[in-house]
């Protein structure tokens, strides 16, 4: 991977989504990261740059883009696991739109999950 070009999420500023550029540490020594060779701020934009070939990108398989064009690597490797919360009020609790949308996201995302 040292020898690839690498694009990211801006490490300048950290993701709510915890740590999305893991591959700038895959097989690296502790404390020790490789520098991306581009900084993004958007998946859309991963997808964008990959698709432009520019460089290799770490994309959830439930993101929609990733049923482009896109070639995988390292198929066997899996990335970080990113917990996702649906939250909504509690006097929602038994709303058929509350519902529909929990259905939609375990149909969507739910062999992906841990």
């Amino acid at each position: 991977m040292n020898r690839h070009r690498l694009i990211t999420f801006s490490t300048e500023h950290p993701s709510s989504l915890g740590d999305v550029d893991w591959l700038l540490q895959l097989g690296k020594e502790a404390g020790h990261i490789r520098k991306p060779y581009m900084q993004v701020n958007s998946s859309l934009a991963l997808q964008k740059a990959a698709e432009d070939g520019i460089g290799i990108v770490s994309l959830g398989a439930e993101n929609p883009g990733v049923a482009s064009n896109l070639v995988e690597v390292l198929p066997n490797l899996k990335g970080r696991v990113v917990k996702l919360y649906y939250v909504y009020p509690e006097r929602l609790k038994y709303s058929k739109r509350i519902t529909a949308l929990g259905d939609y996201l375990v149909d969507k995302i739910g062999d992906n999950l841990p």
